[in-house]
């Protein structure tokens, strides 16, 4: 799909949504999402409504799935697909409950999970970010008192 820093302005379209079609909005969106391979949608976290919403390029409302939204305000704080053709999996840094979620992406439902509260390795504190690489290995980013990366490598 190519790199977003390259991508011209006039690449991207506006469009407007009928007041019928805007799902309820929420004041605190996560992180920039990572680029799916389905061409006809996007994947939006929204980290103050705790949930992951699907829209048409133009726009238009698909779907939502909760994260985790009995932990408290902000538990989808970016997303990252799995490197798989299919982008099967959604995993979602969870600032709240200190764990990083694996979605199903079709649905919204947990296939597992990594990680618990702490400071030690494979453990967070702070959780802000997870990004995948092309070759499955997760890289997650801490803030206030975590301050650090972390890099899981898949078990072959």
């Amino acid at each position: 799909m190519g790199d977003k820093a390259e991508r011209p302005a006039d690449h991207y379209e506006e469009s407007v949504l009928e007041a019928d079609e805007v799902p309820e909005v929420h004041n605190q969106p996560g992180d920039p999402s990572d680029e799916a391979v389905e061409p006809e949608s996007f994947d939006v976290c929204d980290r103050g409504g705790d949930r992951i919403q699907v829209f048409t390029k133009q726009g238009k409302f698909l779907k939502e799935f909760p994260v985790a939204n009995n932990s408290g305000s902000g538990t989808v704080g970016s997303i990252s697909f799995s490197p798989d053709p299919q982008q099967k999996y959604i995993y979602v840094p969870d600032m709240m409950d200190s764990v990083v979620w694996i979605l199903n992406r079709s649905d919204g439902a947990v296939a597992g999970r990594i990680g618990h509260s702490g400071h030690g390795p494979g453990q967070f504190h702070g959780l802000h970010v997870a990004t995948m690489d092309s070759q499955g290995n997760l890289y997650t980013g801490e803030v206030t008192t975590g301050k650090r990366i972390q890099k899981f490598v898949p078990i072959k």
